[in-house]
Formats: C-alpha cells, sequence, structure tokens
C-alpha cells in the first residue's frame, strides 16, 4: 500500500486509477491495483497487490499518479478481492 494527499491527485490519474482497480488491471510487472481507501482528511490510500515495491512504482508511472512511498503490509494474503484479513491489516497500519 502507498499514500497520498486526495488533492495531489489529478483527477485524469484518479480517474485512470479507479478504472484499472475496477477492472483488475495488471501491468506488465504484475501490479494490479486493487482498491482505495480514503481518510478523513483526504489521504488516499492505494492497496496494490504486487511482487515488490518496484512494481508499484511503475504502475504509479503508468496511471500518472504520483511517486509513492511504498509499506509492504506484512502478513496479508494478497489477492483480489481485497480480503477482510487483509484489510483489517491495513486498517490496523493507517490507525
Amino acid at each position: 500500500m502507498d499514500h497520498h494527499a486526495r488533492a495531489e491527485l489529478s483527477t485524469e490519474a484518479w480517474s485512470r486509477g479507479l478504472d484499472a482497480a475496477e477492472r483488475q488491471i495488471s501491468n506488465a510487472d504484475g501490479a494490479c491495483p486493487i482498491d482505495y481507501l480514503v481518510a478523513p482528511g483526504g489521504k488516499v490510500f492505494c492497496i496494490t497487490d504486487a511482487p515488490d515495491s518496484a512494481a508499484v512504482e511503475r504502475l504509479h508511472a503508468e496511471l500518472g499518479l504520483p511517486h509513492p512511498t511504498v509499506t509492504i503490509v506484512e502478513g496479508a494474503e494478497g489477492g483480489r478481492p481485497l480480503s477482510e484479513h487483509d484489510l483489517e491489516l491495513i486498517i490496523r497500519l493507517i490507525g
């Protein structure tokens, strides 16, 4: 997962990211956006199933999203759709 301030996301990039998550489109590296969480205060968390953080960074570049700082969710099962187990892990991380 990674996060951005909603204000730094262009409408076009936001739309491309949501579309890719909805359609479960993977890039050539195998990174696929699963979901997005929007926290109070406008912070957006990108939840991505990917083999490594470099794949997440390349996916963001392809979608026109800002360069992410990736946090690996330890103990996550991965896969799509996001499982309740993984959602609980993510919510604990973002507090």
